[in-house]
């Protein structure tokens, strides 16, 4: 199944939505798009999961690096939105839930920085 990202550079925020099933096979468009963010300067990202579907072990591998790598130096977050009632169960159930803070508003996220 493909995925469909849609990425745009805000003053100070990168906003990145996924369509589509993160997993071994796509996840690697979203490691791409965070990439060229933090290229680009910014390490606060805001990813709306509203279009996903499904998360596999590698689709939290992917958002583990990126908090990981937006939070090194104190220099940004990773927030999410909108993240549908199943994966958030699935990052309840790993344990995940209270590193990522969720919104349900992708300005209230954006806002948030």
């Amino acid at each position: 199944m493909a995925i469909e990202i849609t990425k745009k550079a805000l003053n100070r925020v990168y906003y990145i939505t996924v369509e589509g099933r993160l997993d071994a096979e796509t996840t690697g468009a979203l490691d791409e798009a965070v990439d060229e963010a933090m290229d680009q300067g910014f390490f606060r990202i805001v990813l709306n999961l509203e279009g996903v579907p499904y998360i596999s072990s590698r689709g939290l591998k992917t958002l583990i690096r990126v908090r990981k790598a937006t939070r090194r130096f104190n220099r940004g977050d990773l927030r999410l939105v909108n993240p549908q009632a199943k994966i958030k169960e699935v990052l309840e159930f790993t344990g995940l839930l209270p590193l990522f803070p969720i919104y349900d508003d992708a300005v209230e996220a954006v806002g948030s920085f």
